[in-house]
């Protein structure tokens, strides 16, 4: 019995011996496992944050976009910039996507992931940029002369979409 419980258990602690009867432990002891299931992992730091679309190297688009962050760290609070500084917890929280509109816009999104009693996350950092097409000239056929009635007049255009 008492093998089996050193084998289950790690233990980090000093014996003070006072009797021959009696066994005073002075430090930390923990369960690492019980029977064939693994012991749980010991959270240190919370997990990076990601963010939809990921923007790395850059992430470039020809339409308006919504960034969402998470963070698979149960219970963390998330914290953002949209300047390129450094987040801290006086920085923005992250309760709804960030919207990224306007030809031209480029933004970097920088976040952490913050929870009580652990280490804050690593910096998730994204770059975004906005970049409408520019639509090409319509062509127009026929380009010029008198149009009667019933004359087809055909406009294209090369740009998709």
């Amino acid at each position: 019995m008492w093998k089996k419980s050193l084998t289950s258990l790690s233990a980090i602690f000093s014996i003070l011996i006072l009797s021959s009867c009696s066994i005073y432990l002075n430090g930390v002891i923990t369960k690492t496992g019980t029977g064939d299931k693994p012991p749980a992992p010991i959270i240190e730091k919370v997990v990076t944050p990601t963010m939809t679309p990921p923007g790395d190297p850059a992430y470039s688009s020809s339409i308006d976009i919504n960034v969402t962050i998470s963070c698979s760290t149960e219970g963390a609070a998330i914290y953002y910039t949209t300047d390129g500084t450094e987040p801290t917890t006086s920085s923005n929280l992250y309760l709804t996507p960030i919207a990224i509109t306007g030809n031209g816009t480029m933004m970097t999104i920088k976040a952490i992931g913050v929870k009580e009693g652990i280490s804050n996350s690593d910096v998730a950092t994204q770059n975004y940029i906005i970049n409408y097409e520019k639509v090409s000239t319509p062509n127009i056929s026929p380009v010029s002369g008198i149009l009667y009635n019933g004359t087809p007049v055909i406009i294209t255009c090369t740009t998709p979409g």
